[in-house]
């Protein structure tokens, strides 16, 4: 089962990767291969999602590297970033399923 789930990640993963190319690209309005909060608040807006939490945020500073703070968010954390919150809800989803299917199994045990 662990084999299965594993390539069930690896195949979304590979399919987050390519997503989050694309929405790059979209966001970095002004092609500097950085893109900031505000690019970012802004392509979520165009696309109808809210903007980042001030918690998003902080997890997301959280993962850029000092230097790149005063440039913005490159490809590369980005990436980093949905990839870790994908893999928490995928293994969050993953526990949610395993203890359901542990709870509906009957045990019979015989007392002497």
């Amino acid at each position: 089962k662990e084999w299965t789930i594993f390539c069930l990640v690896s195949v979304e993963l590979t399919a987050v990767r390519k997503k989050i190319s694309k929405f790059f690209d979209f966001v970095d309005a002004d092609g500097s291969e950085f893109i900031d909060f505000f690019e970012l608040d802004s392509a979520l807006e165009y696309l109808g999602e809210p903007p980042l939490s001030e918690a998003d945020r902080d997890t997301l500073l959280s993962v850029i590297t000092v230097e790149d703070e005063e440039e913005g968010i490159d490809i590369i954390e980005l990436i980093n970033f949905t990839t870790i919150a994908k893999i928490k809800d995928m293994m969050n989803i993953y526990v949610q399923e395993h203890i359901a299917s542990m709870r509906s199994i009957e045990v019979d045990i015989e007392v002497p």
